[in-house]
């Protein structure tokens, strides 16, 4: 669902969006140049490759010397080329996640899987959308939607390409027993391949982002990542609440 779902909503605003834009120029004309943030779906070509930070990514078949930090059933679904979770994460295919540097990839405008920008870009937006997103016009009910509690599917939790239980509420991850996170039920953010996750926090009015250069096998709760979330955590405990801040972090640890 998360790899495709991008599609979809490109498809949705290029619809209903009265100047037709592609989600890559909507993101930025109402959400990046607003806040500030330098932050692309799909790279422009006027940024300079020295600019981006490599990816030191792994090869597949790597995966099967870390299935004590990965969800087994997922890496052996992964082996099956003919189950929905090898054709959802083997696709577009590739050898290892580092080809995503390639630049046929990086202009691409696929949001589930191609953002790049500053780190910091993403916990700022995320503090935006914790405080209630009224800098971008972000209503009420939409802000309640968010934050609401997710309600359990007829079929259940269990993800089809994950192979775990996992909380979803309109694209995003909601806290779960598989992946608990943030101060309380109302957080809602996403996990990115190789460690990295971001998310907002609207009790503790905060946002936070972490992305790794050095790919990690950790799905979530990556130990570079949680690490910093908890003392984020600890932080928040000790000041008794805090006003919005913007946790980043960038390593090639």
């Amino acid at each position: 669902m998360l790899l495709s779902l991008g599609l979809y909503e490109g498809e949705l605003i290029r619809r209903v969006d009265p100047q037709h834009r592609s989600l890559g120029h909507f993101f930025q004309d109402e959400i990046a140049l607003p806040l500030g943030l330098e932050f692309y779906i799909g790279l422009p070509a006027a940024v300079p490759t020295s600019r981006i930070a490599s990816i030191k990514g792994f090869h597949a078949f790597e995966m099967v010397f870390h299935m004590d930090v990965m969800p087994l059933k997922m890496v052996m679904a992964y082996m099956n080329p003919n189950s929905l979770t090898r054709r959802t994460l083997g696709n577009p295919q590739f050898s290892s996640p580092a080809e995503l540097d390639r630049p046929e990839y990086r202009a691409v405008e696929l949001s589930a899987a191609g953002g790049i920008g500053q780190v910091r870009s993403l916990a700022k937006a995320y503090s935006v959308f914790a405080l209630g997103g009224k800098e971008l016009g972000l209503t009420q009910e939409t802000f309640e939607a968010l934050t609401t509690p997710t309600t359990t599917p007829p079929a259940g939790l269990h993800d089809e390409v994950m192979q775990v239980n996992m909380r979803f509420s309109l694209g995003f991850f909601k806290s779960s027993s598989t992946f608990d996170f943030g101060s309380s039920i109302k957080s809602f953010g996403i996990p990115g391949a190789g460690g990295a996750f971001a998310y907002a926090d609207p009790d503790a009015q905060i946002g936070f982002a972490y992305a790794p250069n050095k790919m990690g096998f950790y799905p979530w709760n990556d130990p570079r990542e949680k690490a910093l979330r908890e003392a984020l955590d600890r932080g928040l405990k000790k000041m008794g609440g805090s006003p919005v801040r913007e946790q980043e972090h960038q390593s090639n640890r």
